[in-house]
């Protein structure tokens, strides 16, 4: 189970995901994740990933996402630091409306 906390410190939000990335998580996280974005578009965001033993194929879809949109990663442990590098060895593009 995917266990999400946010964290907000001035115009900065971080979300913190500790548990495995599939399944429903993955939706989850994805809700959490547009909430912020509705809510301040603009925002710098961060994403500390800890813990995460298993991303599935839509969770590594979503973090891609989120990485092209900015988000920057904090990754907690070889694994996850691992499945960070992966993502970010994809590059950024600029994202469309």
């Amino acid at each position: 189970m995917l266990k999400i906390i946010r964290h907000t410190n001035g115009a900065r939000t971080v979300i913190e995901a500790i548990g495995p990335l599939r399944g429903v998580a993955v939706r989850q996280m994805e809700q959490c994740w547009q909430k912020i974005r509705w809510n301040a578009p603009y925002a710098p965001v961060g994403l500390v990933i800890t813990q995460v033993s298993s991303v599935g194929d839509r969770g590594r879809d979503l973090l891609s996402r989120m990485y092209q949109w900015g988000v920057e990663f904090v990754a907690v442990g070889p694994e996850t630091a691992a499945i960070v590098e992966e993502i970010k060895q994809a590059g950024r593009v600029q994202p469309t409306a």
